[in-house]
């Protein structure tokens, strides 16, 4: 059992609301992890990592749990910000408890299903790398006076030949 408060998680809890125009938004997996080193508590997005923030808590959260982001994200906010939360996971779901009040929300890597594996996101295939931009030429007669290369040429008289000026 782990305790945050409700405003904490919340935050942590953020990136996985949904845009609110959208009807049917995808499902964001969340995994809950504790690390055994430094005991941080984290909420991180359980498919590409995307998103990671960890959380003020006490206690100790014996392995990584995986729930459905929108869904806790929802019941965590219905919560004032310093109220104190209680989380606590059996091997079906995870029990949230405020008080008196306990709300079960099902695990996706419960009853025996395997759980999310973490891959991070494939580089866009689009992008080459940096923009190379090519120096300005040396050798231009006159600089100032160029024009853009989209407009057109208008014939000024320094950019004229001298054998032309006599």
């Amino acid at each position: 059992m782990i305790k945050v408060k409700a405003g904490d998680l919340a935050d942590a809890l953020k990136p996985a609301r949904p845009h609110p125009l959208k009807k049917r938004p995808k499902p964001v997996p969340v995994s809950l992890e504790q690390d055994f080193v430094s005991g941080a508590f984290s909420v991180i997005e359980a498919k590409n990592d995307v998103f990671a923030k960890a959380v003020p808590a006490c206690g100790d959260w014996p392995s990584p749990v995986q729930v459905e982001g929108i869904l806790l994200q929802k019941l965590v906010a219905t919560w004032p910000p310093e109220t104190e939360l209680e989380l606590s996971a059996d091997a079906e779901a995870l029990t949230v408890r405020a008080g008196k009040s306990a709300t079960r929300v099902m695990r996706i890597d419960g009853g025996g299903s395997k759980p999310i594996v973490r891959t991070p996101l494939k580089p866009d295939p689009r992008h080459k790398g940096k923009v190379v931009v090519p120096p300005d030429p040396i050798n231009k007669r006159v600089e100032l006076a160029d024009t853009w290369g989209f407009s057109a040429r208008v014939p000024m008289p320094q950019h004229r030949d001298p054998k032309d000026k006599g």
